[in-house]
């Protein structure tokens, strides 16, 4: 619905999105199930306009300021949604504000560094397996985990689960 606004005014229109996102989340739970519901997939929005604030900086639609506020106002509505919402994300185990920052942490690094002289390979490989990656992820990479780490410990069945999840992915690919 926004994607002819965007590139005219990213400002006006990340700043009506976000208070669609903040009124969305505020009514959740005075309007029915249903509407909930809607407001629980509202949630995952915040995650998508730090990127949008992130993205139209680097690309010279935003200056700095207006970009970091608008991210940080899309952090909060995270926070907030979470809070409001789905608060079972609140514990450290089942964090969705962890994967926000390490996930944004990989964005900004491969915008910065990823154009450099052979440093294309790893972003592109990643991209190419994004989607294999996406969907066994969480079946192959949990259920290792959770048959691993008890014998030897979380670190180690970490690692072999990002070894195993990036080559299943890969072969998918």
């Amino acid at each position: 619905c926004v994607t002819p606004l965007i590139r005219r005014s990213p400002l006006l229109t990340l700043g009506v999105e976000l208070a669609f996102v903040f009124v969305v989340m505020a009514t959740a739970h005075g309007a029915g199930a249903d509407w909930f519901l809607f407001a629980a997939n509202v949630d995952y929005l915040p995650y998508l306009l730090i990127g949008q604030a992130i993205y139209f900086y680097w690309a010279g639609g935003l200056p700095g300021w207006q970009a970091l506020v608008l991210g940080l106002l899309a952090y909060c509505a995270a926070v907030f949604g979470i809070w409001h919402i789905q608060t079972a994300f609140l514990d450290p185990a089942h964090s969705r504000i962890l994967g926000l920052v390490l996930a944004l942490g990989i964005f900004v690094w491969t915008m910065n560094y990823g154009h450099h002289v052979g440093m294309m390979r790893l972003p592109r490989f990643l991209s190419d397996i994004s989607y294999s990656l996406y969907l066994i992820h969480g079946p192959v990479g949990l259920l290792i985990l959770a048959k691993l780490h008890g014998r030897i410990g979380y670190g180690n069945a970490a690692v072999l689960a990002l070894v195993a999840v990036l080559a299943l992915a890969y072969i998918i690919h």
